[in-house]
């Protein structure tokens, strides 16, 4: 049985992602340090289209280079401008290293007002490196969450009604600091007030349910 009025691949990547939440909750509020294979069974989760494929790994690094093209405006013109992430062989070493920065964050000092800052630069530098051949989007959002969750905060979610909005963000960041993004990198200013802007919507959806809880 699928989602009325939806595809089944549809269907499938809704299943997927209620999966990948339901680990990451599990990983979060069971005090689980997170490690490369809880975030390869994030990505087997959402890899709902199963290819067997030795260049296309679900739930394990990429293997071959990749990147994307970015419409950029330079001296008034618009131009395709090639971003390259990471190489494969350096994804290991800058993902443990990311892995490392969550895990070592001090999470109480996390709230409302701050917490998009968090979030941007964890998805900032998980999608510069784009550890995976496929979903790298999807897995950003659902990383850089973390530090939210264990904060005891609601997630952030972008919304997709702005998807033009938040590509731009993080293609013109890419592009002015292309190999420069890792966890010492500067900040996206420009995504961190773009999910601050999310963030407060998310915040306002939730105390609308909670206020029509009341009145039951």
């Amino acid at each position: 049985m699928t989602i009325s009025g939806k595809s089944l691949k549809e269907h499938q990547e809704v299943v997927g992602h209620a999966r990948a939440i339901d680990i990451l909750y599990e990983a979060v509020y069971s005090g689980t340090s997170i490690d490369k294979s809880i975030i390869f069974n994030l990505h087997r989760a959402i890899q709902t289209e199963y290819i067997l494929d030795i260049y296309k790994p679900i739930g394990g690094w990429k293997v071959e280079i990749n990147g994307c093209r970015a419409r950029h405006e330079i001296d008034g013109k618009v131009k395709a401008v090639y971003i390259e992430y990471a190489h494969p062989l350096d994804v290991d070493s800058l993902m443990q290293e990311l892995i490392d920065y969550i895990n070592e964050m001090d999470c109480t000092l996390i709230t409302y007002e701050n917490a998009a800052k968090v979030y941007s630069k964890v998805h900032s530098v998980f999608v510069s490196i784009h550890p995976f051949w496929d979903g790298n989007g999807r897995m950003a959002r659902l990383i850089a969450n973390i530090p939210l969750l264990k904060a005891g905060l609601v997630p952030l979610v972008i919304d997709s009604t702005r998807r033009l909005e938040y590509i731009s963000a993080l293609s013109a960041h890419q592009i002015a600091f292309q190999g420069e993004l890792y966890i010492k990198g500067p900040e996206n200013t420009a995504l961190t007030t773009f999910c601050q802007s999310c963030y407060g919507t998310t915040i306002e959806i939730v105390e609308e349910g909670l206020m029509g809880l009341k009145r039951y």
